[in-house]
């Protein structure tokens, strides 16, 4: 097993897995040509044979293979052997021993390239296996995944997205952007509840990591309850702060903030969530001063005439009698009386 491991790396390293054949094969001639003719060159012959086969689709390559491995009396050597017999008997249009490739598959769970392989082989028209049946089903709430091995089924729930494609690989890629997404959500609110503008830009994140989601699910006629919930409570979150972040630029009050009731989804963070519409200390004092400038600016710019006297001396004890005073302008007070201007 650990001489396919270090297949796997060179593999992946050489972007094998992602079908530049022609790079791979260069690699190996390196390789080959660094150790003569000494011991360990069989290894890269096989793989050297395999691309050219997969480049070229002359069988002639896999049969050379079958006679190197015809020389290794190892397990690694009766393995490949299968392997290879299973890819020449399907450019042959031959029947494949379904039954050992399923075996094979089992034991080389942990290599995502020969799963791959051994895959394509099994849903070829020479076998018509149904792989899904092997496959590893996870439910990450209302969605099911799918995963190659139980190993690479704990390597999404550590947090590592498959390097492979597929309906089952991009939801697993979008399942983690949404939970690291969230993690960065939660753990802003958590820390620094104040922090409304960059809350309110990892709220749009999330939402955006959600829709992108839905968008995946979508496409393949799948529908999530959970998602949808998720995309409204997102929706209201991002809502909210971007009311309460207009506030800290304008002063101009939303009267929807007042009403606003933390989603669901969030409420393990409600106190933290509703304290920057309760305490305004986190609004900074170059806005509310130049609001209150505007304000006063826009108060004494004349619109209309305002004093009525005729044209004549006027006593001061008889002046209200041709002055019109405008009315109180509450709008004012309430912004001082949210803001403390003193300091």
């Amino acid at each position: 097993m650990e001489t396919f491991r270090m297949i796997e790396v060179m593999r992946n390293r050489n972007r094998f897995s992602e079908g530049d054949y022609g790079r791979y094969k260069n690699y190996l001639k390196v390789q080959m040509r660094g150790l003569g003719s000494g011991e360990g060159r069989d290894l890269y012959k096989l793989e050297s044979n395999l691309s050219k086969f997969l480049i070229f689709n002359s069988t002639g390559f896999l049969k050379s293979n079958l006679r190197i491995l015809r020389r290794d009396g190892s397990e690694f050597g009766a393995m490949y052997s299968c392997l290879t017999k299973g890819i020449l008997e399907n450019a042959m249009k031959k029947p494949i021993d379904t039954n050992a490739l399923v075996g094979l598959r089992g034991r080389l769970a942990g290599c995502k390239t020969f799963v791959n392989q051994i895959d394509a082989l099994l849903e070829s028209p020479s076998s018509n296996f149904d792989v899904s049946s092997l496959r590893v089903r996870h439910m990450w709430n209302d969605i099911s995944v799918g995963f190659n091995s139980e190993a690479e089924r704990n390597e999404f729930l550590e947090g590592k997205a498959p390097l492979d494609d597929g309906y089952d690989a991009d939801i697993a890629k979008g399942i983690l952007k949404v939970e690291r997404r969230r993690a960065q959500l939660l753990s802003l609110i958590e820390s620094k509840p104040t922090r409304v503008i960059c809350i309110d830009k990892k709220a749009e994140r999330l939402l955006e990591a959600l829709r992108r989601l839905k968008a995946i699910l979508g496409e393949n006629l799948v529908e999530s309850g959970y998602v949808e919930q998720a995309v409204k409570d997102a929706e209201e979150l991002k809502s909210y702060y971007s009311r309460i972040a207009m506030f800290m630029k304008c002063l101009e009050w939303d009267g929807s903030i007042d009403t606003f009731s933390v989603p669901l989804s969030f409420k393990m963070l409600e106190s933290r969530i509703l304290k920057v519409r309760e305490d305004f200390s986190y609004v900074p004092r170059k806005y509310p001063r130049s609001v209150v400038i505007r304000y006063l600016e826009d108060s004494l710019r004349p619109r209309r005439p305002t004093i009525k006297t005729p044209f004549i001396p006027v006593l001061f004890d008889i002046a209200r009698d041709y002055i019109s005073y405008p009315a109180e302008d509450g709008r004012i007070s309430e912004v001082l009386k949210k803001l403390d201007m003193s300091k």
